[in-house]
């Protein structure tokens, strides 16, 4: 849902209409339950955003989980995950900033 001014307008309308203040805490949390699920735009899954990863960028990330992983006396799997979750967290809060700016 997109149009945010018709959402926020409705749901003005139906907390002026309450005729309790029952009703009207009633209407306000079902408010906040439709504007909250409104502003969630699904985006891609993790999975999705890794697959678009360029292969020199994964080949990258790989060199380094195994420089880190020899250095610790560890896995490189636990370096990679780290990793592979800051790229992840940078793409979304792109995603967002382009989401915000439509």
């Amino acid at each position: 849902m997109n149009n945010y001014r018709a959402l926020l307008a409705g749901v003005a309308n139906r907390l002026e209409t309450a005729s309790s203040s029952d009703e009207l805490r009633t209407r306000a949390c079902a408010a906040v339950m439709v504007i909250r699920l409104a502003l969630e735009q699904p985006g891609p899954s993790d999975e999705q955003l890794l697959a678009l990863m360029p292969r020199q960028m994964c080949d990258d990330l790989a060199a380094a989980s195994r420089a880190l992983a020899q250095q610790a006396g560890t896995s490189a799997g636990v370096f990679r995950t780290l990793l592979n979750r800051h790229v992840l967290d940078y793409a979304r809060i792109i995603l967002s900033h382009g989401s915000a700016n439509e």
